[in-house]
């Protein structure tokens, strides 16, 4: 043999050697070992973070929603003709006798449902630590009683009458406005009424408002004097 076959079987059978290392039980069960020790790792750190995270939340929980301290125990609700403290106990639906977390009070949603009331215009809930409630709403200012002769359901001066306000925004009295608004002129139409808290695009309704503004600039307590307005035909309006 010569010597350069012999240096090739050399090379040869190092090759071997080094295949048969690679492939060894032994090395793939320490690879093994380490990636099974890594995820161990990130398990643990799993565990621990989610630990941290319960902690957390439970002393949240704790602290806030389940401290008798922050119990609602007053709601400071702006005098108005339109809700009263009952009411928005009933918007907030709770059960005030379990005495509920201030913070179990959705503060958004609650001035959302308010502002979905016909009368409101406006409105703003707020906490106040340790135990307030604040509620602050807008109202629409009525002028005028709408009375729609093609349709018999809204009766003038009565609950859920059809008030008009400034911007000629219909909307239904409120029982608590009734006292307030009861000495309302009333606006005649012949139109069907629109839709609760919509405009009422009536140029009738624009002419006797006018005359509505001008009677009240000349004396402001024109209310009391004046009973209805109407457009009795296309050029006349008339007053009673």
């Amino acid at each position: 043999m010569t010597t350069k076959s012999k240096a090739t079987n050399r090379r040869l059978n190092q090759r071997n050697v080094l295949e048969v290392r690679v492939m060894s039980p032994r090395i793939a069960w320490i690879g093994f070992t380490r990636v099974f020790a890594a995820l161990a790792k990130l398990a643990c750190l799993a565990a621990v973070l989610a630990g941290i995270s319960w902690g957390v939340w439970r002393g949240i929980q704790y602290a806030f929603h389940q401290n008798p301290d922050f119990a609602l125990k007053v709601i400071d609700l702006n005098p108005n003709p339109v809700i009263d403290e009952a009411g928005l106990i009933d918007i907030l639906d709770i059960d005030i006798t379990a005495c509920p977390s201030l913070f179990e009070i959705n503060t958004r949603e609650t001035a959302q449902k308010l502002r979905g009331l016909p009368a409101v215009t406006d409105a703003r809930v707020e906490r106040h630590l340790p135990d307030t409630l604040v509620v602050r709403i807008n109202l629409r200012k009525p002028v005028a009683w709408l009375h729609f002769h093609d349709d018999a359901r809204f009766i003038p001066r009565q609950s859920n009458g059809m008030l008009v306000d400034q911007h000629g925004i219909a909307y239904p009295c409120p029982e608590k406005q009734l006292e307030e608004a009861s000495a309302l002129p009333v606006i005649e139409l012949h139109n069907s009424p629109p839709a609760i808290g919509g405009l009422l695009d009536d140029p009738a309704l624009g002419h006797c408002m006018r005359l509505l503004d001008a009677a009240r600039t000349a004396d402001p307590d024109a209310a009391r004097w004046m009973d209805s307005l109407r457009q009795a035909n296309e050029w006349s309006l008339e007053l009673v």
